[in-house]
């Protein structure tokens, strides 16, 4: 999607600039000028103390507590993402929220106290909401998933309607600042756009400089190797994390989930997410027309199929391996759990429907 929005930009700055040099529009001499006028006069309004941070951090300690003391197989995953919400808390204070504290060269410290709140915000949204989804999936509360969704869409929205305000208060506090000062110096930085977005310039030694459009409040300079460094690092962090994530998918899409019933147990083989139990686990087995589900916990789920680990609204946590479409669902009703399964089309369900029952 960034990459969509950011083609037209690419697009028109590189005609834009191939009219600048067929027409020689230049502005003075291609220097480097730092300015610092009126905009150090300003009133000094200090970022949001550290300490604050504190308050975001212990919400998201409370997920993980939860999916320890309250340890659940089906859902020993929640655990691990758990710990990654707190470092993902912890890089926005490094990257964001104590980042602004370090922006003097460019900005002023109206930019530092607008980007502590709105990284703030950032934070406290993100683990009020990841504190909400592990309630619901731990059972702690009972509340709607659309309940979540709406949290989530709510502090979404929040959250960007605060990176617009900040960046349109700065730069309609630059240019009135810029009006006040007679002593103003322009410059032309063109060549040190790579696209109009991309900052490459030898001269400077900073890291991190304003960006030329969007929300960000700072990018990166690939002349600096701390630049390079901290640009590229991100997208191997995105290979890392959805180049696997996508293959899984893929798997999972183009694989189908096989049942084994054998004497003593009965097992399904399928991506990730391999399922086995004990024919003496079997409390009872029915067929049943309807079956809907308000929480995914762990698994896939798509207009098709339903697979993985699921909270029904008439049996609770259950494992599930369904198609859709494709009545009647075998629920099998174990100690602790249910086991729900279907085949693709009524006959092979009922095949194995009758195998199950033979068992029981």
């Amino acid at each position: 999607a960034e990459w969509l929005v950011r083609q037209p930009y690419i697009h028109m700055n590189r005609k834009l600039k191939k009219l600048k040099r067929d027409n020689e529009w230049f502005i003075g001499e291609k220097i480097v000028v730092s300015i610092d006028t009126k905009i150090s006069k300003l009133k000094d309004n200090m970022p949001i103390p550290n300490k604050y941070m504190i308050i975001p951090f212990s919400i998201s300690l409370i997920p993980l507590i939860i999916s320890i003391v309250k340890y659940d197989e089906d859902l020993k995953y929640t655990t691990f993402i758990a710990f990654i919400l707190m470092t993902v808390l912890v890089l926005l204070y490094f990257i964001g929220f104590r980042e602004s504290n370090k922006l003097n060269y460019i900005l002023n410290k109206e930019e530092k106290y607008l980007n502590s709140i709105v990284w703030f915000i950032t934070s406290l949204t993100a683990s009020i909401l990841f504190l909400f989804t592990y309630l619901v999936i731990f059972e702690v509360i009972n509340v709607s998933y659309y309940v979540i969704t709406i949290i989530a869409i709510l502090g979404g929205i929040i959250t960007f309607l605060g990176f617009i305000y900040s960046n349109n208060r700065i730069k309609s506090l630059e240019e009135e600042l810029l009006k006040m000062d007679k002593e103003v110096i322009y410059t032309d930085d063109d060549e040190y756009w790579i696209d109009g977005y991309k900052y490459y310039n030898e001269n400077d030694y900073n890291s991190k400089v304003k960006p030329r459009f969007g929300f960000n409040s700072y990018t990166y300079n690939l002349a600096t190797r701390k630049g390079k460094i901290s640009y590229y690092l991100g997208f191997v962090i995105y290979a890392v994390i959805f180049i696997p994530l996508f293959f899984n998918l893929l798997s999972m899409e183009f694989t189908n989930p096989k049942i084994t019933i054998s004497s003593e147990s009965i097992s399904v083989d399928y991506h990730l997410y391999n399922y086995e139990f004990n024919v003496n686990d079997i409390e009872d087995i029915k067929l049943v027309d309807e079956v809907s589900f308000k929480l995914r916990t762990n698994g896939i789920s798509t207009d098709e199929y339903c697979r993985g680990n699921f909270k029904s609204k008439e049996y609770g946590k259950c494992r599930v391996y369904i198609y859709n479409k494709s009545k009647p669902y075998i629920i099998v009703k174990l100690k602790n759990n249910y086991f729900i399964y279907n085949e693709k089309t009524k006959d092979e369900t009922m095949n194995v429907y009758n195998q199950l029952i033979e068992k029981l």
